[in-house]
């Protein structure tokens, strides 16, 4: 698990977040027999159709030239993101490139770039909208939209991330509601196999 900060300069050369970030994925990469699974935390998600911040989060955004390369140079298989209050499953792409879907049993096989995840909802789901049409990298986005759901109280969630060995991780996104009447939307589940 590698933690970084978008709340810190990552964007001017020779960075020492950047230097730092580089020489710990390249470690992590030439470990796989002890560190099967590389993930990334970070506050502000890499990609995002969240309308509010879209040009921060598409392709080509400043955050993704700092980092993305270098995920995907070292394999790093997984992000965990939020800051936007809302669910979204990013496919593995390279600057808004597809490299893998899933397979029909819900798998992503050996994918050549990591699964981005936002996941925003422990602050609540709030009335977040969304890019139309929707990015061919963007797999899954659930935000509520109040203007058309009435009297309900605030959405959250979580993510479970299982890795059953070195070559499975299983990940769900559990939906939870203050309002038990009510049934938020089917959670989200994937899983990377190698």
């Amino acid at each position: 698990m590698v933690s970084l900060s978008s709340e810190h300069d990552y964007w001017s050369p020779h960075n020492p977040q950047v230097a730092w970030a580089e020489a710990d994925l390249a470690a992590a990469a030439n470990n796989r027999e002890n560190v099967p699974w590389i993930v990334v935390a970070i506050h502000r998600p890499f990609y995002s159709s969240d309308k509010s911040e879209y040009e921060a989060h598409a392709p080509g955004a400043p955050l993704l030239k700092a980092f993305e390369s270098m995920m995907v140079k070292h394999g790093v298989d997984l992000t965990l993101t939020g800051h936007e209050h809302a669910y979204e499953r990013v496919h593995p792409n390279i600057n808004g490139t597809v490299v893998s879907t899933l397979s029909s049993n819900g798998e992503y096989i050996a994918p050549k770039a990591p699964v981005h995840l936002m996941i925003g909802s422990a602050g609540a789901m709030q009335e977040e909208s969304w890019v139309q049409p929707r990015p061919v990298w963007s797999a899954v986005r659930w935000a509520v939209n109040l203007s058309t759901v009435e009297h309900i109280e605030d959405f959250y969630g979580f993510g479970v991330v299982t890795c059953r060995n070195a070559s499975y991780l299983k990940f769900e996104f559990v939906p939870i509601s203050n309002n038990a009447s009510v049934t938020p939307f089917v959670s989200d589940t994937f899983a990377i196999r190698k």
